[in-house]
């Protein structure tokens, strides 16, 4: 009996031993492999930066306009994508665009700088087309309606091409002026007497302007 409880504390006392082998090793393997993984963190999953532009700089000549823009960023600069409000749009592999205008007037560009892995940054500017040769000489404008009662007068116009845009003056000829975008206009005049009543259109380039006498009884 005595020589089984021998054999039975030898045998517990080597099983212990070789867990506590196996234990030791474990973490010698665990503090290896996570110093392995902090410096692959820190190497190869560096925090990324957002872009910035900090500047950008338009130079019209005539009906063209030249942008050119500066940006910074941590990670590679691989595409410029340009908007400008006319409509039209472009992708550029230098920071620098240029664009024909058809109108004149008051125009916005923006462009959105891509980097390598996919983040965006933003800038926009505007500018001003302000070239004679885009002038028109003339624009059609037409009084399709004009109904007088009494002291007030209703007038409808119609103007070529597409009305998308158009911005109309209606003056009665006794100081009062209205400018808005609809082409139907109604007025009540307070006195009697001979008025020069007028509108103008304005869409881009395009202008032109009627004008009808009226007289209040």
């Amino acid at each position: 009996m005595d020589y089984l409880i021998s054999y039975f504390h030898l045998l517990s006392r080597q099983l212990t031993l070789y867990i506590c082998v196996k234990v030791m090793i474990l973490k010698k393997m665990i503090l290896k492999y996570s110093r392995i993984l902090l410096v692959f963190l820190a190497f190869g999953c560096e925090p990324l930066d957002d872009c910035s532009v900090n500047s950008i700089e338009t130079s019209v000549q005539g009906k063209k306009v030249s942008v050119n823009i500066s940006a910074t960023s941590s990670g590679e600069l691989v595409q410029y994508n340009w908007h400008f409000s006319d409509g039209f749009s472009k992708a550029t592999t230098t920071p620098f665009v240029e664009h024909t205008l058809s109108q004149n007037g008051s125009y916005i560009v923006q462009v959105e700088v891509e980097q390598s892995y996919g983040d965006y940054c933003y800038y926009e500017s505007g500018f001003v087309i302000n070239d004679e040769s885009l002038i028109e000489d003339t624009c059609g404008i037409e009084i399709t309606e004009f109904i007088h009662t009494g002291n007030y007068i209703q007038a409808k116009v119609e103007i070529e091409g597409v009305k998308t845009g158009a911005q109309y003056t209606w003056e009665s000829g006794d100081g009062f002026q209205e400018v808005s975008n609809t082409s139907d206009f109604v007025y009540q005049y307070v006195q009697a007497g001979y008025y020069e009543f007028m509108v103008t259109y304005t869409k881009g380039a395009c202008k032109d302007s009627l004008k009808k006498e009226v007289f209040i009884p």
